[in-house]
């Protein structure tokens, strides 16, 4: 996967995320590393999302902290590696986008929506990320239900700040 192609903050977050598994002796880079560095970020963006949506960081940070602690631990000179079934499918959305301009969130939620796909479940819970009418989890054409929460202002500067424009 070409990394180039992403923003140097969506590339600082992956190499933070690799710092957290090798400061933690992990070999495989994991989605809760990402998480951690999202969480640590300096500028606040992820915990001020999840305050702003009457979520806990603290609560988030320990249930995270718990989680990496059930990680095997490795010594010596180690270099972590993400899951290959994940590498691939995001291999396969990038040649799928032919260069075209996509976020980060676009193109990790393209990623999610293939590797659903292949995993036979009985039931997907799903979350939008920005909500309204941008939101790349739109392409749900016929969802079993959907449960719509009290509308949050944290994305009025994408959607507008009036209800009929969200």
């Amino acid at each position: 996967m070409d990394l180039n192609k992403f923003t140097e903050r969506a590339k600082g977050f992956v190499q933070n995320a690799q710092s957290v598994a090798i400061r933690e002796n992990h070999q495989r880079l994991l989605p809760e590393h990402l998480l951690k560095a999202l969480i640590d970020d300096e500028q606040g963006l992820a915990a001020n999302l999840i305050s702003n949506s009457d979520g806990s960081v603290e609560e988030i940070a320990s249930f995270l902290h718990s989680l990496l602690e059930k990680q095997v631990k490795v010594k010596g000179n180690i270099q972590p590696f993400a899951d290959p079934s994940f590498l691939k499918v995001l291999d396969e959305v990038e040649k799928l986008n032919e260069n075209t301009p996509i976020t980060f969130y676009e193109i990790t939620t393209v990623a999610a929506f293939m590797a659903f796909s292949r995993i036979p479940a009985d039931l997907l819970i799903l979350e939008t990320g920005l909500g309204g009418r941008l939101d790349s989890t739109n392409v749900i054409e016929n969802p079993l239900a959907s449960i719509i929460t009290p509308i949050e202002r944290d994305h009025e500067h994408f959607l507008g700040s009036e209800l009929t424009q969200i």
